[in-house]
């Protein structure tokens, strides 16, 4: 569900109880609709046809980038059929394709996934998007032992389908849906943090903590010493369903989120955590799932299904910070696929329920078939779990060929795949990998001679084998790229719109001015008004001023980024600045995102006092000294600045290296470099006299080292060599 609860529990219910009743209008849409559509029922498939129906879907996007009928018509079928195998998997793999993927080679360029390749695809996307998410509100059925229940598969499929439908709202600026779809997404919007915990972040998440549901929120815990030896709780929020685990802390080290769900009856409820670093999740004081250290450094999604009984359930994710990218998103889900209501829990507050039972749920192998094997890789893959797929496509060779060396056949598809795997792992050397991607793209070619991926792939590994300068070159003229003007190169009608996006901004890369504006003419006329277009406008034709606000504001970009904001504040419009921060937060539901982002705002502006205020409002590790302290010692601000250089020095972002300039500035200080320098100039004076060392090319003078430590860790040092 991720791509990655605001407030009191008063405030996170209202949310919860909107998502449930429907009492939004715009519930079922991003454009405001005054009624819902009525759901309707997807076509009934049989289990076997979901692998069929991803191999198909696969194989229509490798000649069309823009062909979703297929991908949705697979989503409504896992729909239809929960309980079938790979019903999971065929619903991460559709969704990754149509809103949350990447593609690789526009990196840093928005959202390429299928629904951002046209214009008029949008809105069928969401048109159907929405008819799923409603068709899949299903009653309970008897399982295998006469129960009534849902298949978890059917709470996983509807938390995606909200997830994507929010990302969509938050493209296209829409509050009011973004609101809806972020509550239905059961994203926690708060968490408690405890951090750092442990010197030791691989082996702190084996180690119990003081924090369980016998246990109520202590005011402070034992953490690292010296630097911190004491541990405030403190509340984080989250932006864009993200929580940054490094808000309070930079130091590396074992974390703890802490988050209380309230559970209105006993049921099984679903958790889902996405994160880039190790983390063990406990659920009511039973270990519910595990994210591996081995599942590498890349954004991993991991669920479970846990029996609860009614009550308040406290969740403690202990998270292993190594220098991990710090965002995580947890969703939590009720048994009909809908959030529950989740906060953050306050110092004195207990939540003594007790989890009954916990299982993971993980996409296994299907079968030996190609089409199995194929779903399965896929939805690893739209889960991150990049190195588990790449492992299990190594399994599909030719007879007797070297594992290690050989691509998947006979599949095309499992070779395209296979060149995904290998390049999300990130565990093999560039050289290897390069190759391995080439050889199995040359087999995906030989069968999809039009698949734009694979000639992206292909040109990419061209590329990075030739080098800077002639790689390049080389991989343009592998597409077919000419400058403008020119007759020869591919048929343009016939050449995909990904193609030329990416010939478009590689082009502009490397120099090439006339083949990327003839690629960006193409584009122009295969997708107008598409978000695909608009964001290779934006790579190719760098805007300043009115026109860069009108750009970046108006032309189509992601409405939930910062593109706006960066033209304002590059234009000095300070105050318009501040407007569209305040519009991000409202539309990210982040109340406190961005703060970084307003306090360079406020320093431009010259608010000192804005700016201070807002320094001292962030967490610990949000602070930056140089930043607002920096900006009051040079308005000669001595108090004020001294006393937060007091508070700052050891947890702020910027510690230690902003303390020296700081403390200079402040005079508090006798900056030892002009003793030195005068003691140095007299030695030298009398080396010029008489050589201390005749006849030698170098010779050390003087050679100084002071070192000062104080009771808080912190290191003074002076050295000084002559």
């Amino acid at each position: 569900m991720a791509r990655h609860s605001h407030g009191s529990p008063t405030s996170t219910s209202s949310r919860s109880r909107a998502a449930r009743l429907g009492l939004v209008a715009a519930a079922l849409g991003l454009t405001g609709c005054a009624e819902p559509l009525p759901p309707e029922s997807p076509k009934v498939a049989e289990a076997p046809s979901l692998a069929q129906g991803y191999a198909a879907a696969l194989a229509a996007e490798a000649q069309d980038s823009t062909a979703a009928a297929p991908f949705l018509d697979l989503l409504d079928a896992a729909v239809a059929n929960p309980f079938a195998p790979g019903a999971q998997a065929a619903g991460a793999a559709a969704l990754d394709a149509l809103v949350m993927g990447t593609t690789a080679g526009l990196d840093g360029m928005g959202s390429t996934a299928i629904a951002f390749r046209s214009r008029e695809g949008f809105p069928r996307v969401v048109e159907r998007l929405r008819l799923a998410w409603a068709a899949a509100d299903r009653p309970a059925l008897p399982d295998a032992a006469g129960t009534m229940a849902r298949p978890p598969a059917l709470a996983f499929l509807r938390g995606g389908i909200a997830a994507a439908l929010h990302e969509m709202a938050l493209f296209q600026g829409d509050l009011a849906a973004s609101e809806v779809w972020a509550s239905r997404r059961g994203c926690a919007s708060t968490a408690t943090a405890v951090a750092p915990l442990d010197w030791t972040p691989l082996r702190g998440l084996s180690t119990p903590l003081p924090i369980g549901p016998d246990q109520a929120i202590e005011k402070s815990y034992a953490g690292i010493q010296p630097f911190s030896a004491a541990i405030t709780p403190e509340i984080v929020h989250a932006d864009r369903c993200v929580l940054d685990v490094n808000a309070t802390s930079y130091l590396e080290g074992t974390r703890a989120l802490v988050v209380d769900v309230i559970v209105p009856f006993a049921q099984t409820i679903h958790l889902a955590l996405t994160s880039s670093a190790a983390a063990v999740v406990e659920v009511g004081g039973l270990p519910a799932l595990t994210r591996a250290f081995e599942a590498g450094g890349r954004p991993v999604e991991r669920r479970a299904s846990i029996r609860v009984p009614e009550g308040t359930l406290r969740i403690v994710v202990k998270l292993a910070q190594r220098g991990e990218a710090s965002q995580v998103e947890l969703d939590v889900l009720g048994d009909d696929g809908l959030p529950l209501r989740t906060h953050a829990p306050h110092p004195g507050e207990w939540a003594r329920t007790r989890a009954i039972s916990a299982s993971a749920e993980e996409i296994k192998p299907l079968g030996a078939s190609e089409n199995e094997m194929l779903l399965t890789a896929a939805g690893m893959l739209a889960l991150g779990e990049a190195r588990a797929a790449e492992h299990l496509l190594e399994q599909a060779k030719t007879p007797g060929a070297d594992a290690a060396e050989t691509p998947p056949s006979p599949s095309p598809g499992l070779a395209l795949l296979y060149s995904r795997a290998i390049e999300a792992a990130e565990d093999l050397p560039d050289t290897r990998m390069t190759e391995r991607i080439r050889a199995s793209l040359e087999r995906v070619l030989a069968t999809w001679p039009k698949s734009w991926e694979g000639r992206i792939g292909h040109a990419r590994a061209t590329e990075k084998r030739r080098g800077l300068g002639e790689g390049a070159t080389q991989a343009l003229r592998e597409l077919g790229a000419v400058a403008a003007g020119a007759t020869k190169g591919d048929d343009v009608a016939a050449r995909d719109r990904m193609l030329t996006a990416y010939t478009a901004v590689t082009a502009r890369r490397t120099a090439i001015p006339d083949v990327a504006e003839k690629a960006y003419t193409e584009l122009a006329a295969a997708a107008p008004g598409s978000p695909l277009l608009a964001s290779v406008d934006a790579r190719l034709h760098p805007r300043v001023g009115a026109a860069g606000v009108d750009a970046a504001c108006h032309a189509g970009l992601g409405r939930a980024d910062t593109d706006c904001l960066d033209a304002l504040r590059d234009r000095g419009d300070f105050a318009a600045a501040l407007v569209e921060i305040d519009r991000l937060r409202k539309l990210r539901d982040a109340p406190e995102g961005l703060r970084d982002v307003e306090l360079n705002v406020r320093i431009r502006s010259g608010d000192l006092r804005g700016a201070l205020a807002l320094h001292d409002s962030m967490h610990p590790a949000e602070r930056r000294m140089l930043d607002a302290l920096g900006f009051s010692a040079g308005r000669g601000d001595r108090r004020a600045t001294q006393s937060r250089l007091a508070r700052d020095r050891l947890a702020a972002r910027d510690a230690p290296y902003a303390i020296d300039p700081l403390v200079r500035a402040l005079g508090l200080e006798l900056d030892p470099a002009p003793r030195l320098e005068t003691e140095g100039r007299k030695l030298v004076l009398a080396d010029q006299k008489e050589a201390f060392l005749p006849g030698a090319a170098t010779a050390v003078l003087r050679h100084t080292e002071r070192y000062q430590i104080d009771a808080s860790g912190l290191v003074h040092f002076v050295t000084y060599d002559l």
